[in-house]
């Protein structure tokens, strides 16, 4: 009995010791069979951008899509979204890691000094 209860102790000291994961779930609008990223709510700190939402390609982000989302520090776009807004990531302080698709030529515009 006492052996169970320490190893109840250990399993909960370790699953709040585990980075937490939390999903985003992404705000967009749909256009022309087309989906364009607006944002996302909550606060993840990887943010993978899918190729399709709803049985649509996700082709665009909007200007200041992710403003201040200072705790994101990785982000993936795939390479089927071809148009990113400007300051799409301005104020993002956190963002170390930026993966983008070959699609997208020019990224001079992504960030914004604050």
């Amino acid at each position: 009995m006492k052996v169970n209860r320490i190893l109840i102790q250990i399993c909960l000291l370790c699953v709040t010791l585990l980075p937490v994961v939390m999903k985003a779930q992404l705000i967009f609008t749909t256009n022309n069979g087309a989906i364009t990223i607006r944002g996302y709510t909550g606060n993840p700190t990887v943010l993978n951008i899918p190729s399709t939402t709803n049985g649509y390609p996700v082709t665009s982000i909007t200007n200041s899509a992710f403003l201040n989302k200072s705790t994101m520090t990785s982000v993936t776009i795939p390479d089927n979204v071809t148009n990113i807004g400007n300051n799409a990531f301005q104020a993002c302080n956190g963002l170390t890691n930026l993966t983008i698709g070959a699609s997208v030529i020019d990224v001079t515009l992504l960030f914004r000094a604050t």
